[in-house]
């Protein structure tokens, strides 16, 4: 829909200084939009600046699943189902005591083929 919009010449330029159809262009990414829609793209712009809710690290926000595969933060889930979300950087020490972690008799290095949960 465009803008209806009828009145005088001497008023174009104030109609067109709030015309809610009138294109604007984005001063981060510099892509052109209706006045109406600038909230909308602000929170949406590909090329706004984020913050990662899991460590803090600033960035581009079209970068932000890619960077939620390697955030140390962000949480993952046990490798053995046990329901836990530990952050990733402290997924290892999470094994150690998570009572579903598989653990190998200590002779195993003797033949013996024995493994059982940690606790």
């Amino acid at each position: 829909r465009d803008c209806d919009w009828k009145g005088e010449l001497s008023e174009a330029e104030t109609h067109l200084n709030h015309c809610l159809f009138f294109l604007i262009e984005c001063n981060i990414c510099g892509e052109l939009f209706s006045r109406r829609d600038e909230e909308e793209h602000g929170k949406y712009c590909p090329k706004r600046s984020m913050y990662c809710d899991y460590c803090d690290k600033g960035g581009r926000a079209k970068y932000k699943e890619e960077h939620l595969n390697y955030c140390d933060g962000y949480p993952v889930s046990c490798p053995n189902k046990c329901g836990a979300k530990p952050p990733r950087r402290e997924l290892s020490e999470h094994r150690f005591v998570c009572e579903l972690e598989m653990v190998t008799c200590p002779y195993k290095e003797y033949g013996c083929r024995a493994e059982s949960m940690l606790r």
